[in-house]
């Protein structure tokens, strides 16, 4: 079983969530940042059990969360249902190697989309794609939000001894990435953090976490 569909499905079975009820602290931060008007659309990318899609929509969003969890796609549901945000969540079981758009891929229609802590579960060529299709759905005017491992910390480096070519990224590089694109960077960031997942000797493991905020040219 992968590591977050077994986290998901303990905490669900005790009756709590694992990372507890709020968004993430980029997310919090974004909150004064986020487009105002009427109709406004996000994207949460790897959604797991909702918190950041819940409160976005709390914002005035209507959200797709996409998570690959069967675990992750019930608990978003069931938090959408409590907190009575059904009609402006919707959730979709599908995998951020595939995107599930087809030709929308390439249409401006997000006003704001998230990934927080998905990148490093592709390669490198793989999370260059997802960074250009993300890039093409946002409307002129939106914001990513994105919380990213960097190559400072013990997950990187056992990535690294397992020859994985995960994302990771180089301190300031991320921030860097999106100043050459003309987004203007409106928040950036970078956190040594303990991880979930335990180490080779069953130690918890600590990396350096990138959070950006940035967008779009108008």
């Amino acid at each position: 079983m992968p590591f977050w569909e077994e986290e998901y499905a303990k905490a669900r079975k005790e009756g709590r969530l694992t990372r507890g009820t709020g968004p993430r602290e980029v997310v919090k931060v974004a909150t004064k940042y986020l487009p105002k008007g009427e109709n406004l659309q996000a994207l949460d990318l790897g959604a797991g059990e909702g918190q950041n899609s819940i409160h976005l929509a709390k914002n005035g969003f209507h959200v797709i969360a996409l998570e690959k969890s069967p675990t992750g796609v019930q608990q978003i549901k069931e938090e959408a249902r409590k907190a009575g945000l059904e009609e402006k969540v919707r959730v979709l079981h599908a995998d951020i190697k595939r995107l599930p758009f087809g030709p929308a891929t390439a249409t401006a229609r997000f006003d704001s989309i998230l990934a927080t802590g998905i990148l490093h579960f592709l390669n490198r060529q793989q999370a260059e794609k997802l960074l250009r299709q993300m890039e093409a759905m946002t409307k002129p005017g939106g914001l990513h939000i994105i919380a990213a491992y960097t190559t400072k910390g013990d997950f990187y480096e056992q990535n690294k001894l397992k020859g994985r070519s995960a994302a990771f990224f180089d301190s300031g590089a991320l921030k860097e990435m999106y100043a050459r694109k003309g987004w203007k960077v409106l928040y950036y960031g970078e956190k040594m953090a303990p991880l979930r997942q335990p180490g080779p000797h069953g130690e918890r493991m600590k990396n350096t976490r990138a959070f950006l905020i940035a967008r779009k040219p108008v």
